[in-house]
């Protein structure tokens, strides 16, 4: 039971991970091609719909982060899980 639990958490913290990655990635994006000239939590404007579509995921995982805090735990979680992980994939590879 134990085990199927840790499987558990290192499936919703990995999850996690890459959802806060993503939003982060989307706002870098936007803010990078230059296309949303208005950009905050009031008001996103941007030159198009699709990219008016990117930033609010953006905007939007980013403030869920910072109100609520528990993507942004769940993804340093997951960044210290998949750190521990590749830790021992390279050591078992040394050791063959």
């Amino acid at each position: 039971m134990p085990a199927v639990l840790h499987w558990l958490l290192r499936l919703i913290c990995y999850g996690a991970l890459v959802i806060v990655l993503a939003g982060l990635a989307s706002l870098v994006f936007v803010t990078e091609m230059g296309v949303c000239p208005s950009l905050d939590e009031s008001q996103i404007a941007c030159s198009a719909p699709f990219y008016e579509r990117i930033a609010s995921f953006g905007m939007s995982v980013v403030l869920i982060s910072v109100f609520t805090g528990l993507p942004g735990l769940l993804a340093i979680a997951g960044l210290v899980m998949l750190g521990y992980d590749v830790g021992n994939l390279l050591s078992r590879s040394k050791s063959r």
